[in-house]
């Protein structure tokens, strides 16, 4: 007999708990942002905090409430203002031993004044302005099923092969998608290279997409996204914001936006400027 189990990611569990927990989210991005060279990285399960090579913190969602786990030393904030639990005994946290609970106003403002008290030890350079991006957008409502087959829940089937119990991921199905960019107006030669930033990546700079050059002067890229996801993009000429494409007159444009429901799907984007 066939037993299913499902195991979710950091982004379905992000979707799953709602604006509530995406507000606190937001706040905690957006002072990450406003640090140069602070970057965080989303993986399956958890996402991280660091500034070049230090490691400044990790945040995990469980019960729809977000946890901020920090590279401090509990010991050295035992009497303090700070409400925090210990988890250096646990041996998946060694690097990370401070918790945080954000559940309240509080819980979220001493996260906020611990992580600029790293940001300053580490020497981060604070920057004027948060990166634009609302976190509902990226993580957008959809149903259980729908994250199972964007491949934020990964779902497993204990079953009997040769008389033996296994346990098999089902995979989803892949859409594949070919990009196409192409430089004209005051873009044209004003580039050498083209990086595509995505939504599916949770806008992560570190993970944008290396686009080829042509010969007759386009950029392509092709990659691989689960069936159903919601895709958003913007193409810059670095791994910068400040070099993010813009409009026919020099305004900002809005997301290209893409469901992809086809196996195969074909994108072309007009470049008429840059920020910068």
């Amino acid at each position: 007999m066939e037993k299913i189990t499902y195991k979710k990611s950091f982004t379905a569990k992000m979707v799953l708990a709602g604006n509530d927990t995406i507000s606190v989210y937001q706040i905690i991005k957006d002072l990450c942002s406003t640090h140069k060279d602070v970057r965080t990285r989303l993986s399956f399960n958890y996402e991280t905090i660091n500034y070049k090579r230090n490691k400044i913190g990790v945040m995990k969602i469980a019960r729809k409430n977000l946890s901020l786990y920090l590279n401090l030393e509990p010991k050295d904030f035992i009497g303090s203002k700070y409400k925090f639990e210990d988890v250096s005994d646990k041996k998946s946290y060694e690097n990370y031993k401070m918790m945080l609970k954000l559940k309240s106003k509080k819980s979220i403002k001493d996260a906020c004044e611990l992580l600029e008290l790293m940001f300053k030890n580490v020497g981060a350079t604070t920057i004027v302005e948060a990166l634009d991006i609302d976190y509902n957008d990226v993580f957008y409502s959809r149903s259980f099923e729908e994250l199972v087959l964007q491949g934020f829940i990964k779902k497993y089937v204990r079953k009997k092969i040769d008389g033996k119990t296994v346990i098999v991921e089902e995979v989803p199905k892949i859409c594949h998608v070919n990009f196409t960019a192409k430089l004209l107006y005051e873009a044209t030669n004003e580039a050498d290279n083209l990086y595509i930033i995505t939504s599916y990546d949770n806008w992560n700079l570190d993970k944008a997409i290396l686009m080829k050059k042509n010969a007759d002067g386009s950029f392509t890229a092709s990659c691989d996204y689960p069936l159903g996801t919601k895709l958003e993009f913007k193409i810059c000429r670095s791994k910068a914001w400040t070099d993010v494409e813009k409009g026919i007159w020099k305004e900002e444009i809005v997301n290209h936006n893409y469901v992809l429901i086809d196996e195969d799907k074909n994108i072309e984007d007009l470049i008429y400027n840059f920020r910068q």
